[in-house]
């Protein structure tokens, strides 16, 4: 073992290293392979169904994945992963907000278009890691403002969707903070520069949960089937969904 990583790891990063030592993939891909480490340790159980020794041996691997990252700063940092690296192991080692979003914020001056840099913010700041709602549309809003030429309105939806489901099962745009008219134009926006049936199926899905039956209709009309089950969590959400709005259950999903 050599720092916390296999000697084979360790010799093929510097051989790596060597060759092109002024990329700075290396340099992130070995930081991110301490916390890859420290997760075979961790498993993903709950906190409390660790062996304190695997919690610690993570513990040090998150540790030693911040201090690579650090310290190979000068040349890590060319690559915008590097920043997200450093910030999923700043949300594990418990760092404030302050300290947190500084380092994030550093990273979107030099690389605003990175959708990494906006999605851990969006989880680490949410009610399921300590923060709040306020605080996800706050850094929300930072991110329209920031690419108000470019992403815009798009970022807002994005990032709502990576913050994911909080307590009692809701989304975060349901809570007050959110305003849901500004998500359907980031929904909108994403849709036009990416209409996949992936996005398509999710925003109307999103659009059913929120009970908006205009964006409900206008998403629904845009699947092509057979459906994104994922996105429905049950093939009868969307069948609901359709009937809801007025529109004929599909023939390809049995209804019950």
């Amino acid at each position: 073992m050599s720092n916390g990583q296999p000697t084979e790891a360790t010799e093929r990063f510097d051989l790596w290293i060597s060759k092109y030592p002024d990329s700075p993939t290396p340099y992130v891909a070995r930081g991110e392979a301490f916390m890859q480490r420290g997760w075979k340790f961790r498993g993903e159980g709950w906190a409390n169904q660790i062996h304190e020794e695997d919690k610690q041996t993570y513990g040090e691997m998150v540790i030693a994945s911040a201090k690579y990252l650090i310290e190979n700063e000068a040349i890590g940092s060319k690559d915008p992963h590097w920043y997200r690296s450093l910030a999923d192991a700043f949300r594990h080692l418990g760092a404030n907000s302050e300290s947190f979003l500084a380092l994030v914020n550093r990273g979107l001056d030099q690389h605003p278009n990175y959708d990494e840099l906006y999605f851990v913010p969006a989880g680490f700041l949410s009610p399921k890691w300590g923060g709040s709602s306020e605080d996800v549309e706050a850094f929300a809003r930072s991110a329209v403002e920031r690419t108000k030429t470019t992403r815009g309105y798009e970022l807002y939806a994005r990032i709502y969707w990576a913050a994911g489901i909080q307590g009692k099962g809701k989304y975060l745009f349901q809570y007050p903070s959110a305003v849901w008219a500004d998500m359907v134009k980031g929904m909108d926006a994403v849709l036009a520069r990416y209409p996949s049936q992936w996005n398509i199926n999710h925003f109307a899905y999103f659009a059913c949960y929120k009970s908006d039956p205009e964006a409900s209709t206008r998403y629904l009309k845009m699947i092509e089937e057979p459906i994104v089950e994922s996105a429905w969590s049950t093939p009868m959400n969307y069948q609901k969904c359709r009937l809801n709005v007025g529109l004929a259950a599909s023939p390809n999903i049995p209804l019950p």
